[in-house]
């Protein structure tokens, strides 16, 4: 199993509440090394030890989540890409991670 990091695109820029979805079931969209923090782009989460098509399912299950409380304006998926962790780097923040 890898780290999967999952890159999403949707409708209306609804990007917040799919990410808030996706942590619920695991996801986070920051990391931690070396006590320094690292804040995704607003279309991105990752999970540890987690297969591809499982993220998928994961992704699209949770815009279903969403529409269900929703009335006519539904997110829609527009595509996305799955990969591997590992190995990286990126950009620290200063700012706090949402939990």
């Amino acid at each position: 199993m890898a780290n999967a990091v999952v890159i999403f695109d949707v409708s209306a820029n609804e990007y917040e509440n799919v990410v808030a979805e996706m942590r619920k079931v695991g996801y986070f969209s920051w990391w931690s090394s070396d006590n320094i923090s690292y804040l995704l782009p607003h279309n991105t989460v990752w999970k540890k030890d987690t297969e591809f098509d499982a993220a998928i399912t994961d992704l699209k299950n949770s815009i279903t989540r969403i529409n269900l409380t929703r009335g006519a304006n539904k997110i829609q998926l527009i595509r996305y890409l799955v990969l591997n962790s590992t190995p990286w780097k990126a950009t620290p923040t200063t700012e706090t991670p949402v939990m």
